[in-house]
């Protein structure tokens, strides 16, 4: 995605239509709701807007009430609800037929294959994860010494992956809460973005150094890479939903499509400024992008054009964007504050921008019925909305600081990253938000939160069971059972640098982490060993780390333009 106020859809073939317009601002996130009839933008106006991804015509109004850059937007699986994430720290959930919402650094939403929980990383160096029924949220993750930059559940839901600031990927077990292995350290950037396969069984990673690269996850092994190209960081990595795609996004202002299954270049969908998010809708055949001009774009992927104007609702650079699982929504979050929904076909904005956050929105998830959409921001707030209404359905849960990054498990956890000096990971119900990790710590013993090392956590990423692993600032990647908190795996020491992505094979068998030492390395999760040497080949920060969805595969991304 880029650095504009635009949003446009691209087909995988060709170039772009005219970009969706509305926003005042950056748009900086865009979702495809699970049915891919809509499409939400996130933007600095602080505003989100809903389009028909048909047409795009805006859907309602904008909705607000973030007081932020709303940074990352997310649909529910069921449609229902839009998750935003926003620089005034908070995350808001959307009725995405009502567009009413609720509204601390939030930088990244997902929703949990079920829908039932939202996990979110902020700049507090914490991953929580919420209850989307009650908006409560679980006691922080904490272990990453820096911020958290993105978080990301394992295809299963098990397990959540987080990426930080601190130079870490640290894994956890959704449903302990337990960290599993030590922090995965070595990189000398900070870990960008994380993403899982569809598949699990492969990772790709986003760096730095401007590169992509994959990786074999079950044999443990680069086969791909260092896939060159970008002329700048590795801003986001996406897998299509079918797998057969990789599509990375660059401060330089493309967006680059490959092959998964062997790396080859296939196009390149140009922006006028630095590409913030990429969203696939579910049937693989259009992608929706945001740069820095306020514009949300839907492009074909067949042809690589523009399939409809851009959505231009939001007022300032949009942050995130994503699609909701039944493909009907996207959601997208901006600098404006605000979230707004649209239809992923049409491209019409639905309903008014969801408003509450008072900062950037961060990063947004959809829970995996597409009936909640929970939205993270800098303002150090999370909210639970109705994708459908637009509603708030909750009053918004405190962080206590910028949330960074959030992710949902398929069984109904939602883990959130947040923090920058206090970094925590928390677990929630997402049903009833209710904390569902608790462990005591010297640093905090009243709080019964899972305290770490000082930092924000960079990265989260879910097993396809109760794991969860996450990154902080430094070299290590910590997994945790998202039940009882307990690490299963304190501190995989390989990496002579910080750790920048993580990711979990979908077997949840392996863990791959990318570290600015430039290379990856592959552990096994029983026995807290690497499986072999660090695999080199990169020459710059390893940004991000993915498995293919069968596992047999990684990607990775790097500041060295592959």
């Amino acid at each position: 995605m880029s650095a504009s106020d635009t949003s446009s859809v691209f087909d995988g073939s060709s170039s772009a239509h005219k970009p969706f317009q509305g926003h005042e601002k950056r748009v900086l996130s865009v979702a495809y709701s699970p049915d891919g009839n809509w499409i939400a933008s996130g933007s600095q106006d602080e505003t989100i807007r809903i389009w028909d991804s048909n047409t795009g015509l805006p859907v309602g109004k904008p909705l607000k009430g973030h007081k932020g850059d709303v940074n990352s937007i997310a649909f529910s699986p069921d449609g229902r609800s839009i998750v935003s994430g926003s620089d005034d720290k908070t995350l808001r959930v959307w009725d995405a037929l009502t567009q009413e919402g609720h509204t601390g650094k939030v930088n990244s939403v997902k929703f949990t294959p079920d829908g039932a929980c939202i996990v979110s990383a902020s700049k507090d160096k914490t991953i929580r994860v919420w209850d989307t029924r009650t908006g409560k949220a679980s006691k922080p993750f904490n272990g990453h010494t820096a911020s958290v930059y993105s978080v990301a559940y394992s295809p299963e839901g098990n397990r959540i992956a987080s990426g930080s600031a601190d130079k870490t990927i640290r894994f956890w077990d959704s449903d302990t809460g337990m960290q599993v292995g030590k922090p995965l350290e070595g990189r000398e950037d900070a870990v960008r973005t994380v993403a899982f396969s569809p598949d699990g069984k492969y990772v790709a990673s986003g760096s730095y150094d401007k590169t992509l690269r994959i990786w074999n996850a079950l044999e443990q092994r680069a086969v791909l890479g260092p896939l060159e190209g970008h002329t700048d960081w590795v801003l986001k990595v996406e897998y299509s939903p079918d797998g057969h795609l990789l599509a990375s996004g660059s401060r330089d202002g493309h967006v680059r499509l490959w092959k998964a299954n062997s790396g080859e270049h296939i196009g390149t969908l140009e922006h006028p400024s630095a590409v913030r998010y990429i969203s696939f809708s579910p049937c693989s055949k259009r992608v929706a992008t945001t740069c820095n001009d306020k514009l949300v774009r839907i492009w074909e992927v067949a042809s690589r054009e523009l399939i409809l104007p851009p959505l231009a609702d939001h007022k300032s650079s949009v942050q995130v964007v994503v699609h909701s699982p039944d493909g009907t929504l996207l959601a997208s979050g901006s600098r404006d504050w605000t979230i707004r929904l649209w239809d992923s076909q049409t491209g019409r904005p639905l309903m008014a921008p969801l408003k509450g956050h008072r900062l950037a929105i961060s990063d947004l998830c959809f829970s995996s019925d597409s009936q909640m959409l929970i939205s993270g921001s800098e303002d150090r707030m999370i909210r639970w909305w109705n994708p459908l209404t637009g509603e708030c359905v909750w009053s918004p849960i405190y962080c206590g600081a910028r949330v960074r990054a959030i992710s949902c498990s398929t069984r109904q956890h939602v883990a959130v990253a947040s923090g920058w000096s206090d970094p925590q990971v928390s677990v929630r119900d997402v049903t009833t938000g209710i904390l569902v990790l608790s462990k005591e710590t010297d640093k905090h013993p009243s709080k019964g939160e899972l305290m770490f090392t000082p930092g924000f956590t960079r990265a989260l990423a879910w097993s396809r069971g109760t794991q969860l692993a996450s990154v902080g600032y430094g070299h290590t990647v910590k997994v945790w059972n998202s039940k009882t908190g307990v690490d299963t795996l304190d501190g995989l020491f390989h990496h002579t640098g910080f750790i920048t992505s993580i990711d979990i094979s979908p077997n949840g068998l392996l863990l791959v982490s990318g570290s600015e030492d430039r290379t990856i390395c592959l552990w096994n999760m029983a026995s807290k060993e690497p499986v072999m040497d660090p695999i080199e080949g990169h020459t710059g920060t390893v940004k991000d780390v993915k498995f293919t969805l069968d596992g047999t595969r990684i990607v990775s991304a790097s500041y060295d333009k592959t």
